[in-house]
């Protein structure tokens, strides 16, 4: 069933479709509802993951992951857009914040688990803008285990960013080479390496961060970190 959902239905695709062209909250107007689709992209994309596995073992080949941005913005966009808090049902008031930052999380997890190592050429208007990354991320500084996660899979992801973006590339690297340096050997070592080269493309793209003493200082730091972790 999952092999003809995803191959031959392209369940994927209309995954992110669903969100794709329409307004979040007129879609999903309840937070609980927004958990459910979120969980649905999860369990799609571990037996997508599941399938690719089998096929690999199989015939030596593995099918290229082209849902991978798509998705990963459709969840970007359900988790960012204000919600009508006040008659969320199935979640208190108290809860389902944290609720729909861990669906979210694991829906990114779930992405960058399937797609974790595939170079797909993606075109600009299948890249994530940095500011929505940025915005994402922030909402997981309280949560250290899910920011590990969303760091890991927004740095696998292809961004657009310009000169307007500069203070979301400087609060990124702040952020990211903090967390790094703050949680250490508690950080995989792949987010490690991923975060310091999307930290590197940052600050190619705006050279004045090398200007930034703090950034800077943080870097040389985090690199002689991995220097002493992997050698």
């Amino acid at each position: 069933a999952a092999n003809h959902l995803i191959k031959r239905q392209g369940f994927l695709s209309w995954l992110h479709g669903v969100v794709s062209w329409r307004n979040v909250s007129s879609v999903f107007p309840y937070v609980a509802l927004r958990c459910r689709f979120l969980k649905l992209i999860t369990t799609a994309v571990d037996a997508y993951r599941c399938l690719n596995q089998a096929s690999d073992d199989i015939n030596g080949s593995t099918m290229e992951f082209y849902e991978k941005a798509p998705l990963a913005n459709a969840v970007i966009r359900i988790c960012l857009n204000d919600a009508d808090t006040a008659e969320n049902k199935g979640i208190s008031s108290d809860e389902f914040p944290t609720a729909l930052l861990e669906s979210t999380s694991n829906s990114l997890w779930a992405i960058y688990l399937a797609g974790k190592g595939q170079h797909i050429a993606i075109t600009l208007s299948g890249s994530t803008n940095l500011h929505n990354a940025m915005s994402l991320l922030k909402k997981f500084i309280c949560h250290v285990e899910m920011f590990g996660k969303v760091l890991a899979s927004i740095c696998d992801l292809p961004l657009v960013t310009n000169d307007a973006d500069l203070p979301s590339a400087k609060l990124f690297c702040e952020l990211a080479l903090g967390f790094i340096l703050e949680m250490r050997t508690r950080v995989l070592s792949d987010t490690i390496l991923l975060s310091l080269r999307r930290v590197s493309e940052l600050m190619k793209l705006h050279p004045c961060l090398g200007d930034e003493a703090h950034i800077v200082s943080q870097m040389m730091k985090c690199r002689h970190f991995v220097y002493l972790l992997v050698g």
